[in-house]
């Protein structure tokens, strides 16, 4: 594994004796990096909200959490307490963007996000976003890894 993961970081142009910046590496590349500290980054928000960047990787993860932390605030028979559960659920998922997914939401203006229906049209709006530079990650990727000396 660790011989792996030098002969992947010789490929993007790395030595293994310098450190690696998270801010040269193409997002796509960003979880390969070790932590120093030991610690994880936080993937929730203290509510147990996904946090989310916008990225193709973690979008199907991402909308599975949402989709199913919505299906259970809409199970709520109460009609007063569904609506409340529904605002403050999409008021979490807001504040657990980060980058371009963020960058949309801001887009939609906050009225948008928090109507019935608001959190759905999100999720489209991000995979649509998705779905258009995929190709272009897919591309940088192989650049990236079809390196044979560093930049």
């Amino acid at each position: 594994m660790y011989a792996a993961l030098l002969t992947l970081l010789a490929s993007i142009g790395c030595r293994s004796d310098t450190m690696v910046q998270k801010e040269s590496l193409p997002p796509c590349l960003e979880g390969l990096l070790f932590n120093v500290s030991g610690s994880e980054p936080r993937t929730e928000t203290r509510a147990g909200v996904p946090i989310y960047n916008g990225c193709a990787s973690g979008y199907q993860e991402w909308a599975f959490k949402v989709e199913t932390r919505l299906d259970a605030a809409e199970a709520e028979r109460d009609e007063g307490r569904r609506g409340q559960k529904l605002v403050e659920l999409a008021s979490q998922i807001v504040d657990a963007l980060t980058g371009e997914a963020m960058k949309i939401a801001l887009d939609m203006g906050t009225t948008a996000c928090l109507l019935p229906g608001g959190i759905a049209t999100l999720q489209t709006k991000i995979y649509d976003q998705i779905m258009e530079f995929k190709e272009e990650e897919a591309r940088e990727l192989y650049h990236w890894g079809a390196k044979i000396r560093g930049p």
